[in-house]
C-alpha cells in the first residue's frame, strides 16, 4: 500500500512540476536587433530628402522608441510578445510617425502615418502580414526593404524611411541623414 501510494505522489508531483503556469510557450529567440535596425535613428538626427523637382526637406527625429515585451511564468497580462519600434519625424509641415512592429509571432506591421495640427491622422502607407497562428516563420518578413501600400512608401533595414509619398502626391526618397549635434 505504501508502495502504491508512494507512486502515485511521485507520479503527482511529476505531472505538477512539468505543468506551465501559463498555456503557451515563447522561445527566447526574437531577432530583436533585426526589427529595431529598420529604424536606425537618434532623437535629433536630421534625415534629407528631395523630390524630382529638386526641392529639399529636412526632417527631425524628435522621437526614437522601442519596445519589447515577452510574457514570463505567472504573468497576469494577455500579451504573450510584441516587438515594435517607433520614430517621430517631424519639420513645420509634417509630423511623421514610422513604425515596425510584431505582433504574438502572428502579425507584422510597417506603418507611415501623418498627423498634420489639429487634424485626423493620414496613413500615408502600410503592409500587414499575417500567420494563423503563432509562429517563428513570422521572422521571414524581416527583409532588407519593405515596401508599404503599393510603393507608396518604402523602409531599407540600417537606412529607415526612404521614400514616401505626402498627402499631396509628392514623391520624397532619402537622400542622407546628419547626425545629432554634439
Amino acid at each position: 500500500m505504501q508502495k502504491i501510494l508512494f507512486i502515485l505522489i511521485l507520479g503527482l508531483g511529476l505531472a505538477l512540476s512539468s505543468c506551465e503556469n501559463y498555456p503557451f510557450y515563447v522561445p527566447d529567440n526574437f531577432p530583436q536587433d533585426r526589427i529595431y535596425s529598420y529604424l536606425p535613428y537618434k532623437k535629433g538626427d536630421t534625415l534629407l530628402y528631395a523630390n524630382a523637382s529638386a526641392d529639399t526637406m529636412r526632417l527631425e527625429v524628435k522621437k526614437i522608441d522601442s519596445l519589447y515585451l515577452r510574457a514570463r511564468r505567472n504573468n497576469s497580462d494577455h500579451i504573450i510578445e510584441h516587438a515594435a519600434i517607433v520614430a517621430n519625424l517631424r519639420n513645420a509641415k509634417w509630423n511623421l510617425s514610422v513604425s515596425c512592429a510584431c505582433y504574438e509571432r502572428q502579425t507584422f506591421e510597417a506603418k507611415v502615418t501623418n498627423q498634420p495640427i489639429n487634424s485626423n491622422i493620414q496613413v500615408l502607407g502600410q503592409y500587414v502580414y499575417e500567420l494563423e497562428e503563432m509562429s517563428d516563420l513570422i521572422f521571414n518578413q524581416f527583409v532588407n526593404e519593405i515596401q508599404l501600400s503599393d510603393e507608396m512608401a518604402t523602409i531599407k533595414r540600417n537606412r529607415g524611411l526612404t521614400l514616401f509619398t505626402d498627402p499631396n502626391g509628392v514623391r520624397w526618397e532619402y537622400v542622407g541623414k546628419r547626425p545629432k549635434k554634439k
